[in-house]
């Protein structure tokens, strides 16, 4: 995993940019989404992006944050394997972490202003043993 201090910048700055679209426009997906087992990587962006979500360095980090981000919306993150920096918050309870347990590859993960329980996160850490997870 390779973090820049330019790159957490940049980060910075497109949290900063984030434009919140109202909350009655939440992108929950429906069963029939719920249950699709893989989308596909464009399936999975253009799902993260109506919700609100930026990518950054090439689609390797993902700041997903807002009131359109929820616990049923984290099962587009299924297609996303190569991602590597998730910040995500602040709708995620203990119910969305499973759908964070597929991102093995993940180096980095930030679960922001979360209403994730201890418990929650210890489980968390134990499907991703290689991630640093923060709250």
């Amino acid at each position: 995993m390779k973090m820049h201090y330019r790159a957490m910048i940049g980060l910075t700055v497109v949290a900063a940019l984030v434009e919140w679209a109202p909350a009655q426009d939440k992108a929950t997906p429906t069963s029939e989404e719920s249950t699709k087992p893989n989308p596909t990587k464009e399936e999975s962006i253009a799902a993260i992006e109506k919700m609100g979500g930026k990518f950054i360095n090439d689609g390797e980090w993902l700041y997903l944050f807002g009131p359109k981000v929820t616990d049923a919306g984290l099962v587009h993150l299924k297609g996303l394997t190569g991602l590597d920096v998730l910040l995500v918050g602040p709708g995620i309870t203990d119910a969305g972490l499973v759908h964070l347990e597929v991102l093995t590859g993940l180096g980095k993960l930030t679960l922001s202003h979360s209403k994730v329980t201890d418990a929650g996160l210890a489980k968390l850490k134990e499907a991703l043993p290689g991630c640093t997870i923060t709250r």
